[in-house]
């Protein structure tokens, strides 16, 4: 499949993400930074080292961590019905989540 037409693909990644933009707030503050940093800020490793005076391979580990923080919560919270690309193309919430304020 050509790439253009995997972008046109109806997926949910984008409800998800606002889902995952409230429960950044559950997660530690070391995590939540870097995160933050990287995802929002669009800030490289490096950068993000430096600024919050920690090594590049922290900065990953902590990215990589709150990614597996927010994957944990969000399974805790709904069922997924993935794609072969990994997109979110359907979901049920479990019940009340109280980790994304219902945003799911």
């Amino acid at each position: 499949m050509i790439e253009d037409e995997i972008d046109d693909i109806d997926n949910m990644n984008d409800d998800i993400s606002k889902c995952i933009s409230n429960m950044i707030f559950t997660l530690p503050d070391k995590y939540q930074n870097v995160y933050d940093l990287y995802e929002n800020k669009e800030m490289k490793h490096k950068e993000i080292a430096e600024s919050l005076d920690i090594s590049v391979s922290t900065s990953k580990v902590r990215l990589k961590r709150a990614k597996d923080m927010f994957k944990e919560k969000l399974l805790q919270c709904c069922n997924f019905e993935v794609d072969k690309y990994g997109n979110i193309i359907n979901y049920h919430a479990k019940g009340k989540c109280d980790d994304c304020n219902g945003k799911c």
